[in-house]
């Protein structure tokens, strides 16, 4: 069984695609611990292709083409879930990327913890992949701490809705029921959301470990964190 499977929804996204299957083929993790899930959902550029050459190289990648258009991500995910084999799930977005022992940080935090998933700190780069200069969550006014529904001065915060900078033990979501709304935006909002609900062992982890992409070219560089 793998350690972890990184799921993947792809649309239009050839420009972005490789740089992500680099840095998870780049690891501190060993790559043969974790499984690539990539699902395309119609893409009209060459996204299929990447994936394919991916697949073919990597054995422990997937390509995968759903059978209809269904514009929003969360159909993609819960194919990736249904085909995932590891004991952890983690998500990413396709035109993002992971920092180089995001898997093995995450996967050593939620060892340690037994915990049903961990939400870590993240950071914004700019339309080129530069870094800006502070991560979306303060590291010294947010430590490492045990999330809960009813903290309304940490967790309230530090919990975004986005599924790619979680780490998720798959046996928790399989026996919740766990899946992301499909046919409908923020899909991940739902998925995260609920998982936070159904846990009582989930835990923020201060450290950086996935880096979101700002595609509009207008953006100013931050200089302070957000919260």
């Amino acid at each position: 069984m793998y350690k972890i499977t990184i799921i993947i929804p792809v649309y239009n996204a050839e420009k972005y695609l490789g740089e992500l299957c680099e840095s998870i083929c780049s690891q501190t993790m060993p790559l043969e611990d974790i499984q690539v899930i990539m699902v395309d959902d119609f893409s009209e550029d060459n996204s299929t292709k990447i994936m394919d050459e991916y697949a073919d190289k990597y054995e422990n990648f997937m390509s995968v083409k759903l059978d209809k258009n269904h514009k929003v991500a969360g159909a993609a995910r819960n194919i990736g879930l249904n085909l995932a084999k590891g004991k952890y799930l983690m998500f990413a977005d396709s035109d993002d990327f992971f920092i180089k022992d995001a898997c093995e940080f995450l996967y050593n935090k939620i060892e340690e913890k037994q915990a049903d998933f961990i939400t870590a700190n993240y950071i914004n780069t700019d339309y080129d992949g530069t870094l800006w200069e502070n991560p979306i969550f303060d590291v010294n006014k947010y430590q490492d701490f045990k999330l809960s529904i009813y903290d309304y001065d940490k967790s309230f915060f530090v919990f975004c809705s986005s599924a790619c900078n979680k780490i998720f033990r798959r046996k928790f979501v399989e026996d919740n029921k766990i899946r992301f709304l499909e046919g409908v935006p923020a899909e991940d909002a739902y998925f995260t959301t609920s998982c936070l609900m159904k846990s009582t062992n989930a835990y923020y982890a201060k450290k950086v470990m996935y880096c979101y992409r700002q595609r509009n070219k207008g953006n100013i560089r931050s200089k302070v964190c957000i919260f």
